[in-house]
């Protein structure tokens, strides 16, 4: 039988982490990007409602306009985010495992030392040179693929007149 889980192993689970990195409070994005993913990883189901930033109360699943819209408070950082996420989507009886569960996932994903915030990728434009070599080198493999394309068809021709001579031996 399963040890019963305790808010003891939750509370150690971030203490190990909070002695190594602490506990920073997540920017917008990341809260937006961690929460989407933990809500995939608790339910297996992907959340494509709105997450609306909330300054106080608990994380919870709201009913706005017909819809169901997610509020977060990032103030609480990713243990208590964690924790209200557990409360919202779990029955009473399995809170704590996936309370656990997900405070896990954030420690091994590296959530707290930022694995989550959105890197910024510097395109450089290509020179002029460079778009030249480019289109040079699609034509050639256009000219390529077209080469191998009239070798094909060279072939068949040769394989339909054997036919044909074949066919005619016979014909006599």
């Amino acid at each position: 039988m399963p040890r019963k889980i305790r808010q003891l192993d939750i509370d150690r689970v971030w203490d190990t982490y909070k002695q190594i990195h602490g506990l920073p409070i997540p920017s917008t994005p990341e809260t937006v990007k961690g929460v989407r993913k933990l809500i995939r990883a608790a339910s297996g189901e992907v959340w494509d409602g709105p997450v609306v930033m909330g300054t106080t109360g608990p994380t919870r699943f709201a009913s706005v306009d017909g819809g169901y819209s997610l509020w977060v408070n990032r103030r609480s950082g990713w243990p208590g985010i964690c924790s209200d996420l557990a409360k919202a989507m779990a029955v009473e009886e399995n809170r704590l495992a996936l309370e656990l569960k997900l405070a896990r996932r954030v420690c091994e994903k590296h959530w707290l030392v930022g694995a989550l915030v959105p890197q910024n990728k510097t395109v450089v434009a290509p020179t002029k040179q460079q778009v030249r070599e480019g289109k040079i080198a699609r034509l050639k493999a256009r000219r390529g693929a077209w080469e191998k394309k009239v070798l094909r068809a060279r072939n068949a021709i040769k394989k339909i007149d054997r036919s044909l001579t074949a066919y005619r031996r016979h014909e006599k």
